[in-house]
């Protein structure tokens, strides 16, 4: 596999061995260059994997992305915990804002989950802090946890591949365009105050959506409630029965 060589650990775990092309050798010369760069950012409107799939070649039905980690572990890192990836990020319209996380911090306390908190732009600190630095160490923590809550992210995209419950903020981005199956998955969403805006990052061929016309630097859709939090955790647990 020829990928980004930090990427290659993505794949550390896989059924099959998988190697990056500079461990076999840096002479080799591919028989086919598949170019995904700007691929679904080209096609904003569509979804990204059938995007990918029809870039790549791949017939058939297409599916979430899937990873592996070592599940016949004997223990994983804690007994009973969940995941949460809150970061702020570069794009106001991704973020998750409003929200009171002491009332949810003490509502899956109460549930008896151990709640561990990850990423590297902080704008509150709940619970135990995890610093996962390697991506197989990322990895080992969410394949463990009973769901995982968090952005629109790299962290929770690696979240659904595992097949670990997730709970996502969607904010401008429209998730059926990143996602075949929703089994896994719960949405919250804050409607925007207009339809024509509704979802507007993929309004236009970019790599970082639009700025939001009612507030940039705080868009209503990623306006959250604790308790739209706490319902998608008892949605989501009902799915379980």
């Amino acid at each position: 596999l020829d990928t980004m060589p930090e990427f290659i650990n993505l794949f550390f775990n896989y059924p099959h061995t998988i190697k990056h092309i500079s461990q076999i050798s840096e002479d080799i010369i591919p028989d086919k260059m598949i170019n995904l760069d700007m691929a679904y950012e080209t096609y904003p409107k569509e979804n990204a994997i059938d995007v990918y799939y029809q870039f790549a070649g791949i017939k058939g039905q297409s599916r979430n992305a899937k990873l592996y980690v070592n599940k016949n572990a004997p223990k994983w890192i804690f007994e009973k915990y969940v995941v949460l990836h809150i970061d702020d990020t570069s794009m106001p319209h991704r973020n998750a804002r409003d929200i009171d996380w002491v009332k949810v911090y003490s509502f899956l306390k109460d549930k008896g989950y151990e709640v561990i908190q990850v990423g590297k732009r902080k704008s509150e600190t709940i619970g135990v802090q995890m610093h996962t630095e390697e991506i197989p160490m990322l990895m080992y923590l969410l394949a463990g946890a009973e769901f995982v809550i968090g952005i629109d992210s790299g962290i929770t995209q690696i979240a659904v591949a595992l097949g670990v419950k997730s709970i996502i903020f969607t904010g401008a981005v429209d998730l059926r365009l990143r996602y075949k199956s929703f089994d896994k998955i719960e949405v919250i969403k804050t409607p925007c105050p207009s339809e024509v805006h509704e979802y507007c990052y993929h309004s236009k061929v970019s790599t970082v959506g639009v700025s939001c016309v009612f507030d940039k630097d705080n868009p209503p859709c990623t306006q959250y409630s604790h308790l739209q939090v706490i319902n998608s955790i008892n949605n989501l647990l009902c799915k379980e029965k």
